[in-house]
């Protein structure tokens, strides 16, 4: 976690990520999941902003909008100041160099057909003039150090490896290029715990000494509250809250927020203990969200507004915002 700079690397503006749901070859569209729904949020040079919710709340589908895997319906996205998604952007290698991603499975994440060697350099073939190939060696013994791994490790391939170490060749390969901002995606959820800190640990180096952002997306609450100096908490599409870290977790102002982290394990010594909010329901589905507030239905300080009305977002001190009619005041 560093100091980050005012000024936005990526921002995010009331961005929208479309699914439609089809019944079959003859049965034509039946329906449209609503899967990232009006998200907006800055990311700023050197920081780490985390994103947390439950499973099908629309973070992977966010990160792989702003990798460009897929295409916005609407809303605008921009990388210092550069709309990512004009015809112009979308050809600028450049740009992509950029942002790079760790993705949350290191087994398939590397090709089995490739040394650990092929896999650094593979960015660079890419994108030609990077850097000089007579420096390519160099420049994977350098990587693979800075990971915690052995340069000669560069000859073997990847079943040759345990998991923590696949996901160090994984940070390696994100850093090849040099690029300003990395989505983390689950970068700890497929490893033993034993491992999972020092994986953290070393992402923590790695911005320090290059002052990369990263944009964490993790259900693992205690993960992004370590990492982060900022999080946004999602719920079925929608940004419910967003705030420094360390605010959020110990003042929730949304219903949802404070249902998170009051299931999060926590080990109590000598103080208070958490109060735990049990949410009633499961989560609706994303093609037939509730009308008005999407959490309505498992909120226990829901009343008629919430069914009719869909909440704005509320913009306190501090880059504090929350979406919510009656949000919380430490009840």
């Amino acid at each position: 976690m560093t100091t980050a700079t005012l000024a936005p690397l990526l921002s995010v503006s009331y961005l929208v990520k479309h699914f439609d749901v089809g019944g079959g070859l003859l049965r034509g569209k039946t329906g449209t999941v609503k899967a990232v729904d009006g998200v907006s949020f800055d990311i700023r040079r050197g920081e780490t902003f985390g994103i947390v919710g439950e499973s099908g709340c629309g973070k992977s589908t966010l990160a792989r909008t702003l990798l460009r895997l897929e295409t916005p319906n609407s809303g605008r996205v921009t990388f210092e100041g550069q709309d990512i998604f004009t015809p112009q952007a979308l050809s600028d290698k450049a740009l992509r160099r950029r942002i790079q991603v760790v993705f949350q499975d290191p087994f398939a994440a590397l090709s089995p057909r490739m040394t650990i060697y092929d896999v650094l350099t593979e960015p660079l073939k890419i994108h030609e003039g990077t850097l000089d190939k007579a420096r390519w060696p160099e420049r994977v013994r350098e990587l693979l150090e800075r990971v915690g791994l052995r340069p000669e490790f560069a000859n073997r391939f990847p079943h040759e490896f345990s998991g923590g170490q696949l996901q160090r060749i994984g940070i390696a390969r994100a850093l090849v290029l040099g690029p300003e901002l990395i989505i983390l995606d689950e970068p700890v959820s497929a490893l033993d715990v034993s491992i999972q800190a020092q994986v953290v640990n070393l992402l923590e180096e790695v911005q320090e000494e290059f002052g990369v952002a990263y944009m964490c997306i993790s259900h693992d609450l205690s993960i992004v509250r370590h990492i982060s100096d900022r999080i946004g908490v999602m719920y079925l599409g929608e940004m419910v809250e967003m705030g420094d870290c360390e605010d959020v977790y110990e003042t929730p102002a949304h219903p949802y927020t404070k249902a998170l982290l009051s299931a999060e394990p926590e080990i109590n010594i000598g103080g208070e203990k958490r109060q735990q909010v049990l949410l009633k329901g499961e989560v609706p589905s994303p093609v037939n969200p509730p009308s008005g507030c999407r959490f309505r239905t498992r909120c226990w300080k829901a009343q008629d507004k919430c069914r009719e009305v869909p909440p704005t977002t509320r913009v306190g001190d501090a880059d504090r915002v929350v979406k919510c009619h009656f949000p919380l005041t430490n009840d």
